[in-house]
């Protein structure tokens, strides 16, 4: 395909950890290898050269400047504004890197897509409930800076939506949300697909062989809105009844101390912790249920990572797992322990266990397609507009 259109990226983290972050890397290669020319702004080149038009922003981690605030400076320093190219359109996922996505795309005169990849209120506060607002190096807990606090950030949340010149969401959920804040806004629900590079693995496709369930997993960032912390306190239950389950623990964050806590008060020697692992299709071939617990999330990359190599998926009935799973026999009422221990207790039936991996196999075949279409489809609509 020959373009003349410049897509304007920007990365505001110089790791790939995240499905967001995996996701983003991935839109832009993909339009980069269809003929669109690309222009992004990243702390490190995440592509080693195989895309032009990288700009090295700096970003400072231990500054008490918000990344959002040195990510509009850096790009807005950066960007060659007086000779920026004809045809560009922005493209950003998630809030981090919108202010500047913003600020670009008002001066430049271009089209910006924003990608909403969670319930952007919701998510925050459940975040701040837990760990307190970071001000200036410190955690405030104060209920007063809290509200306050989420007053500014939903006067944000209306800013970016209402700048944006179409937004994209993961499921008919965070639509209705978006939709229910912002009037005369074209939202397009895109999914999330199961055919892309970093999930396509020969070697363990359909390689979980299990017959039952001993190895309890869960993949993810250790914080308050995975609902990891109901898992545990249904997993003391299970323990209970069942003292060979394991539950295996792979993920990063904030709450890592209070599980350590959790495992040591209630005598739980079957949990293993692994920290950040570099292979989660392997993690996940070798357990034998996949639990995903959320309490928000819009479309989990791990549920597709899991059904890839075999392993059958449970999850909160909530945002894009409800679109995933689709089926009351693999869904729990969310941040609810009870829940999750009768469910997972369904699971250790053999004959449950058969039934929930067939589901599974079945349900990823509605999520083979061409993903990054569905964003051409988007950039398409401004085919007769045109930047500076």
């Amino acid at each position: 395909m020959i373009t003349n259109k410049y897509i304007v990226a920007i990365f505001s983290t110089d790791k790939i950890t995240t499905g967001a972050h995996r996701r983003y890397k991935e839109l832009i290669s993909s339009l980069s290898k269809r003929g669109y020319k690309i222009v992004f702004f990243s702390p490190v080149d995440h592509y080693n050269g195989k895309i032009k038009g990288f700009t090295r922003i700096s970003i400072d981690k231990k500054s008490f400047i918000p990344i959002t605030f040195q990510l509009k400076k850096q790009v807005m320093k950066k960007a060659d504004l007086k000779t920026m190219y004809k045809n560009s359109i922005v493209i950003v996922f998630g809030e981090t890197a919108t202010l500047a996505a913003m600020s670009l795309s008002e001066k430049i005169k271009s089209p910006l897509i924003l990608g909403v990849r969670t319930n952007i209120i919701a998510d925050r506060s459940l975040s701040i409930s837990k760990e307190g607002v970071k001000l200036l190096g410190w955690k405030i807990k104060n209920k007063m800076v809290i509200s306050l606090y989420l007053k500014i950030y939903a006067a944000y949340e209306m800013k970016m939506y209402n700048k944006a010149s179409i937004i994209t969401v993961q499921n008919s959920f965070d639509k209705e949300v978006v939709e229910g804040k912002v009037k005369n806004k074209k939202v397009e629900v895109i999914p999330n697909n199961i055919n892309v590079p970093w999930i396509e693995n020969k070697e363990l496709k359909n390689s979980n062989n299990s017959k039952y369930v001993k190895r309890i997993g869960y993949i993810g960032s250790l914080i308050k809105r995975k609902g990891l912390i109901p898992l545990m306190e249904a997993y003391v239950n299970i323990a209970k009844e069942y003292p060979g389950i394991e539950l295996h623990i792979a993920g990063e964050g904030p709450l890592k101390n209070e599980i350590i806590n959790f495992m040591n008060m209630n005598g739980l020697t079957n949990i293993y912790l692994y920290g950040h692992v570099s292979d989660p299709m392997t993690f996940l071939s070798n357990i034998d249920l996949c639990v995903v617990p959320s309490i928000i999330d819009s479309f989990p990359n791990v549920v597709f990572e899991a059904w890839y190599v075999g392993t059958p998926v449970i999850g909160s009935n909530v945002g894009g797992i409800h679109y995933q799973l689709n089926d009351d026999r693999l869904l729990f009422e969310p941040n609810n322990s009870t829940e999750i221990f009768n469910k997972i207790n369904d699971c250790l039936k053999p004959e449950y266990y058969y039934m929930i991996k067939k589901l599974s196999n079945k349900r990823k075949d509605n999520f083979i397609f061409d993903w990054t279409s569905k964003y051409e489809d988007i950039i398409s609509l401004f085919d007769e507009q045109e930047g500076v």
